[in-house]
């Protein structure tokens, strides 16, 4: 299950629009980069146009609806060391955290439980007998 937090990570940061077309746009939007594709008789297009970002995505878009031109897209994710911190393998990134600061804050309390009662001498007594009559009889 991922939630709108986790979308947005995705979107943000390790996905990008890839635009095919014959013809380049006059003016390429800024923060967009232009790969020649090598020249082959079964190759459909000549330039491949990266967007980053869906703000610049939707520029190119505008850009080559304007200019009449036809192109194809494909979503892609980059290749990025950050993968598995954003998109974990079955599993949503703020879940995670969620689960993680969990566990924290319960180890954190149990510990503290047993400080408090580690101060405790009577506690500490109880204990102690208590382990001792365990030890002579064997049950509980």
């Amino acid at each position: 299950m991922l939630t709108p937090v986790d979308h947005w990570l995705r979107e943000t940061f390790l996905l990008e629009t890839h635009f095919y077309c014959l013809r380049l746009p006059e003016k390429v939007p800024s923060g967009v980069k232009v790969r020649e594709l090598p020249n082959s008789p079964t190759s459909k297009y000549r330039y491949r146009l990266i967007a980053r970002s869906n703000r610049s995505s939707d520029r190119v878009v505008k850009k080559m609806n304007e200019e009449g031109l036809m192109f194809a897209t494909q979503v892609v994710e980059k290749k990025t060391p950050l993968k598995p911190l954003i998109a974990p393998k079955g599993g949503s990134v703020l879940l995670n955290v969620f689960w993680m600061f969990s566990f924290m804050g319960l180890t954190f309390g149990a510990l503290k439980l047993v400080k408090t009662m580690s101060n405790d001498e009577v506690f500490v007594e109880n204990l102690r007998g208590a382990v001792a009559l365990f030890m002579e009889t064997g049950e509980p």
